[in-house]
């Protein structure tokens, strides 16, 4: 089961927590909110991470993109530029 985070909203420590005692498996952000200490710490705590509306590959650094689980895009050819 996953989580839509409140739109381009923090995530705290204590949030994915509470997650994580929900039993919850995911949390959907929207990409403007993703950075890869945040995504390490969800996965610390058990929960995978996907990034929403994400249309283009240069917004989000390629770290970033290398820790996340998943993507919701529009353009379904944006795997073939991130798996380049």
């Amino acid at each position: 089961m996953g989580f839509d985070h409140p739109y381009r909203q923090p995530v705290s420590a204590e949030d994915l927590q509470h997650y994580a005692t929900l039993g919850l498996d995911w949390i959907y952000l929207e990409y403007t909110t993703l950075g890869a200490a945040l995504i390490s710490q969800a996965h610390q705590a058990g929960i995978k991470v996907m990034g929403y509306t994400v249309n283009a590959s240069e917004p989000i650094p390629a770290a970033v993109r290398q820790q996340l689980d998943g993507v919701i895009t529009d353009r379904a050819s944006l795997k073939e530029e991130w798996t380049q």
